[in-house]
């Protein structure tokens, strides 16, 4: 079995950092090391050497493999035996060959990389490219040059390959696939040998020199290039013929599994819709060819990267995305862009499904337990009722002021205890709310809690206003049940419960204490909520319930030593009579 051999251990050398390779010295030190076995002694022992170190460096840039693949021996001894070969047996048409493969893995880089890094390469490309003409093909094809034009290109040509070391490229913590496009490699390889090879034909078939039949040939190719560009850009009564190249640039960009598997390793990481959000659009303003992208959602929107003139909206179910490009993209490209973020709203679009999915199975779970207390409370509705009847019949002075009190107070229990009953039992029967004047109803209210420490406000309690009086005996008992659960904790507080006849109609509940923490604050309302006294769920099922009726609720206050909750009514109020 054969042991796999990492050629990740390139890199770790002085070429590398923690985490990070320089890719600008890599490629500076190999446009060095070839430049100077090129124009020294070709051939000679120190020539193999430097060609050898060459190599070396190009296998730790080249773009092909993971820097963290492993291969096996059988592969191992291949690139050996390849690279004894080309250094034993080292001629110029080996160079020749190799300088054109170089070239085109360049090339090919160039459209996937940021400004920065497309000047580093374009650089190192132009560095190649004379080498390839000046220091390769006249030596190849004994082309007769003057001393002159060796001393320039010699010192001339160290200049930019010194350059490029000192231009740091953006540096990848993680090791990828880098991306290269092989038709444009294989493309700008072709017309490098194509400039090259029609030179010495103008120069031999003209008798020119080979550097006016390579300035004549530039040209010519230069003009070539113009009309194809031309023709593929539509205008105006010309449709382009950018569709030949829908199919290869349906895979540019990014290696879409890589892509994928960052989003999902995002949509593990983050359970929230909002987080994954940035986090997936931070992600996408990283892709080479994205210099920007401003997005939004029903309820959140943010920018990443910058703004350029060339923008273009993409638009999905829950998610708007506006990107910007450093060049007008073409139909292919926008169509690869619009997959890359419906996939992000796919993905958005799940997490809040999860998380309404944990809502309902909250809610779910509310339900169960109220249909498990539903025995209980009859039970309780049968003491009640028995003792009722009891009190009813009660004879003597002793007990007549108690006999009053409960005869007040039982029959109006009793009823909202069946109230409840029926609705655990049948939760899908809605029955219209019960009606009473609102002065009647506020001074129930002040009945039934005037032995509770409570302190009661009103202004204009208008006799001819009619309220919903069970939603707001709900409401109101929920909230007077939170305030006095405060009172355990914090027993000096004090409780108000106040009128305002409006409109619009106000009912408030205050007290003295210490405020909500803001993390339940926003949630309020909305969502259940964490509570230490309960299923933290009471009041987003009041709030539901108000709705009904046209009433909502708020945190209108959240100070400390003044907390309010408010009951407002938007709809308008009838007359009684």
């Amino acid at each position: 079995m054969n042991s796999p051999i990492s050629l990740s251990f390139l890199r770790r050398g002085i070429f590398a950092r923690p985490r990070e390779i320089r890719e600008n010295l890599l490629l500076g030190l190999m446009l060095l090391l070839l430049h100077a076995a090129l124009w020294g002694d070709f051939g000679s022992a120190l020539s193999r050497s430097m060609m050898l170190a060459h190599l070396g460096l190009f296998l730790i840039w080249q773009p092909l493999w993971r820097s963290d693949r492993r291969l096996d021996r059988s592969t191992g001894a291949v690139f050996v035996l390849l690279t004894a070969a080309f250094i034993i047996w080292i001629n110029w048409w080996f160079v020749f060959i190799w300088m054109l493969l170089l070239i085109g893995l360049i090339g090919g880089r160039v459209l996937f990389v940021n400004r920065r890094e497309r000047f580093v390469y374009l650089t190192t490309l132009v560095v190649l490219i004379c080498e390839f003409l000046i220091g390769c093909v006249v030596p190849t094809f004994n082309v007769p040059t003057d001393d002159v034009t060796g001393i320039l290109f010699y010192y001339g040509l160290m200049v930019p390959s010194v350059l490029v070391l000192l231009l740091p490229l953006r540096h990848d913590p993680h090791p990828r696939l880098h991306s290269v496009d092989i038709l444009h490699a294989i493309t700008l390889s072709s017309l490098t040998a194509l400039l090259a090879l029609g030179s010495l034909l103008v120069m031999y078939s003209t008798g020119l020199s080979y550097p006016a039949a390579l300035f004549q040939n530039l040209i010519f190719i230069a003009l070539f290039l113009l009309a194809i560009s031309w023709m593929l850009d539509p205008h105006p009564g010309f449709s382009g013929l950018s569709q030949l190249w829908s199919r290869y640039v349906l895979n540019m960009g990014t290696p879409f599994e890589e892509w994928l598997t960052g989003l999902s390793q995002l949509a593990q990481k983050h359970d929230a819709p909002e987080a994954f959000l940035e986090k997936a659009m931070a992600q996408f303003g990283e892709l080479p060819w994205v210099e920007g992208a401003r997005w939004w959602t029903r309820d959140q929107s943010g920018l990443v990267g910058r703004e350029t003139p060339h923008a273009n909206g993409v638009h999905g179910d829950t998610l708007e995305v506006t990107v910007f490009t450093l060049a007008a993209p073409g139909a292919t490209l926008l169509l690869h862009g619009r997959l890359l973020v419906q996939v992000i709203d796919y993905f958005y679009a799940a997490k809040h499904s999860q998380q309404e999915l944990g809502s309902r199975a909250h809610l779910q779970a509310v339900y169960e337990t109220g249909a498990r207390v539903t025995h209980d409370i009859k039970n309780l509705l049968q003491s009640l009722q028995t003792l009722t009847m009891a009190m009813e019949h009660t004879e003597g002075q002793r007990a007549e002021r108690a006999y009053a009190l409960v005869r007040r107070q039982l029959p109006q229990l009793g009823q909202r205890l069946g109230r409840a009953l029926d609705k655990l039992q049948s939760p899908e029967t809605v029955e219209p709310p019960e009606h009473l004047a609102l002065d009647q109803w506020w001074r129930r209210l002040m009945r039934r809690h005037e032995q509770a420490g409570l302190h009661f406000e009103a202004a204009d309690v208008m006799p001819d206003t009619t309220v919903p009086a069970d939603i707001l005996d709900t409401a109101l008992e929920n909230l007077l049940e939170n305030a006095r659960f405060k009172r355990q904790s914090e027993p000096d507080i004090r409780i108000t419960v106040t009128l305002r006849a409006g409109p619009p109609l106000t009912v408030s509940v205050c007290d003295t204490g210490s405020p909500v923490p803001q993390v339940v604050a926003d949630r309020l309302f909305r969502q259940p909520v964490d509570s230490t006294s309960g299923l933290g769920i009471g009041l987003y099922q009041t709030a539901r319930l108000a709705q009904t009726a046209r009433f909502w609720l708020e945190l209108e206050e959240n100070e400390g030593g003044r907390v309010c909750f408010a009951i407002h009514d938007d709809s308008a109020m009838g007359n009684v009579g």
